[in-house]
């Protein structure tokens, strides 16, 4: 059983989990493009991941088929940075849920929910 079997059912679960009655969920695989981290001094928030494989993800920003997730400043952040960039080295795809109401302002760059 691979990791991917063994987390998929959880990971189902804790997407589904409260979600706002006006947001809307979205999930997808692809291969992860490009992971960023900048100086805190620039601010908290501000590490993204690009990753390739969908067309749309409601109010998160794509752009030429990326869509580019910000990752938190803060234990749980800092742990999916390291699966992404982990999932970048070896070429592995990577599967994200995106919940369109967890973006950061008006500006349409979502947040992950949950990386698998």
């Amino acid at each position: 059983m691979n990791i991917k079997t063994a987390f998929l059912p959880l990971a189902v679960i804790l997407s589904t989990l409260s979600a706002p009655a006006n947001s809307a969920q979205y999930t997808f695989t692809g291969q992860v493009q490009s992971v960023v981290t900048t100086d805190s001094n620039l601010g908290s928030n501000l590490d993204y991941i690009s990753i390739s494989g969908a067309s749309s993800a409601g109010q998160c920003y794509v752009a030429d088929g990326l869509v580019v997730i910000r990752m938190r400043d803060d234990l749980r952040g800092q742990r999916q940075f390291a699966l992404a960039l982990a999932a970048k080295l070896s070429g592995t795809p990577l599967t994200v849920v995106l919940d369109d109401i967890n973006q950061r302002g008006s500006d349409g760059f979502c947040y992950v929910r949950v990386l698998y």
